[in-house]
């Protein structure tokens, strides 16, 4: 049985982006430390693995709102 690692979980509710999966992403960032340089670098990979899209620019608005807010979280 495979598991996703936090931030790879946190990734894959941004690229979803409702209000209950950034909830889900922000709760799980909290619970396991995830930083947010760390979902920022598996943010970088995944979007180097994707093909074109304009959604990936809606990803990258929604992943700079979450980092923004995480980021106060570490302090």
């Amino acid at each position: 049985m495979a598991l996703l690692a936090p931030v790879d979980f946190i990734v894959s509710k941004l690229r979803r982006g409702t209000e209950e999966d950034l909830s889900d992403a922000a709760w799980i960032a909290e619970r396991f430390h995830v930083t947010a340089s760390q979902v920022r670098a598996a943010a970088e990979a995944a979007l180097s693995a994707s093909f074109e899209d304009t959604a990936l620019f809606l990803f990258e608005r929604t992943l700079d709102r979450f980092c923004l807010a995480l980021e106060p979280m570490a302090s």
